[in-house]
């Protein structure tokens, strides 16, 4: 859009409210919806590119703004805030009015009748919206250089000064490419004992957020697999209330689609982390689910024996049912052989993206085996361990 279309729309929100602006505000304003506009298109994209969809779609948009902490498109679809209601026959009533004389009226009652005609009414119910705020006054503060987080604008009516400059600082952290400062930050969350417990929902909802729109980004989902670990590792964490949101985000990076913008992006490291992140889990809230570790199984083996999904996801299933202990290894290990097989039948045709997965899963599956071989007295196992070592050493990626 030209600057002139910008002018246009920002004059005609300036004049409803009677606000003049200086020339460089204005330009100021400009800038900044330029930059918010290739932003939001950018991450739009992105959430697109992930969904494998042929066009945009109002989830779509919704994806990208609940990720920056916005409301839903209002009206855009009818499930999202929006719902009808039609009137019924005798939905309403009126006063019947009866002859009497003026001296009973006040004494007399008046009955209520249903009315039998139809009123063919149909009501749009809508939610309250907020008002779009244009203009804020201007903080008389030096601004900092750290980029600020979407977060702390939606909790500032529920946080502390100091818990909110907290989220800010470790986020910040968070962001950075450095690995130091990225030390910092999960170091920071991990041995904190006063603030993770209350900032963790909205930890959470930031991870989440981000994963959505940054998916194609190994290195970000990475990080943010590493700060799901550190928080769900954090003792003064009450984790087994926020048990289900932490697995989801485990099971989306341990067996999810593949992470990346293309074929030659290795997520091998996301399922890895993913897998961490699953083994904190698992140790601190298996007596509090008992069937968790038979759904995370089942869970499992369905993508790992499925011919349908990808090599990448078979890496992290592996990983997960290693996390998940002997039992569920002893259970899987005589299946692996027929699995080798499978794979070693495909090994010679598969293209140089997928025979890398292909060596990685087999050395997962390899590693697997030798940590059940340490632990398992059942001779049956054994056999098969060696049976698949055998195989898996015959398995030659082209």
């Amino acid at each position: 859009m030209s600057n002139s279309g910008y002018v246009g729309i920002i004059q005609t929100a300036a004049d409803e409210l009677d606000i003049t602006f200086s020339k460089g505000s204005m330009q100021a304003l400009i800038e900044e919806s330029e930059n918010f506009i290739n932003k939001f298109v950018q991450d739009l994209s992105f959430v697109l590119i992930n969904s494998h969809a042929q066009k945009l779609t109002p989830n779509h948009f919704n994806k990208v703004l609940k990720s920056r902490g916005e409301q839903p498109l209002l009206g855009y679809s009818s499930n999202v805030r929006v719902k009808d209601y039609q009137t019924q026959p005798g939905e309403f009533s009126y006063q019947k009015y009866s002859t009497v004389p003026l001296s009973q009226y006040i004494t007399t009652s008046r009955p209520f009748v249903n009315n039998t005609i139809p009123t063919g009414i149909k009501y749009v119910l809508v939610d309250g919206i907020k008002v779009p705020t244009f203009m804020k006054k201007s903080s008389t503060k030096t601004k900092s250089d750290k980029p600020r987080s979407d977060e702390p604008e939606i909790v500032s009516g529920v946080l502390s000064k100091k818990q909110i400059d907290y989220m800010v600082e470790s986020i910040f952290y968070l962001r950075t490419d450095d690995n130091h400062s990225l030390e910092v930050g999960l170091k920071q969350i991990l041995e904190d004992d006063e603030l993770i417990n209350v900032l963790t929902p909205y930890l959470l909802h930031f991870i989440t957020g981000k994963m959505a729109v940054q998916y194609h980004n190994v290195e970000k989902i990475v990080m943010l697999m590493k700060m799901a670990t550190a928080i769900a590792s954090n003792n003064n964490v009450d984790l087994i209330s926020y048990f289900h949101p932490f697995l989801r985000i485990c099971m989306s990076g341990l067996i999810g689609t593949d992470v990346g913008s293309n074929e030659t992006d290795d997520d091998s490291n996301v399922r890895r982390c993913a897998s961490q992140l699953l083994n904190v889990l698992h140790s601190k809230c298996k007596n509090a689910y008992p069937a968790m570790t038979k759904a995370i199984y089942n869970s499992l083996i369905s993508v790992l024996f499925n011919e349908t999904t990808s090599i990448a996801a078979h890496i992290g299933a592996v990983y997960g049912l290693e996390v998940l202990g002997i039992e569920s290894c002893e259970r899987v290990i005589p299946h692996l052989a027929g699995y080798l097989a499978a794979l070693q039948s495909i090994s010679s045709t598969v293209s140089f993206e997928k025979s890398v997965q292909g060596i990685t899963v087999v050395e997962a599956i390899r590693e697997l085996c030798e940590s059940t071989r340490n632990k398992t007295k059942d001779q049956s196992i054994l056999k098969w361990i060696d049976e698949i070592m055998e195989t898996s050493d015959s398995i030659n990626f082209k």
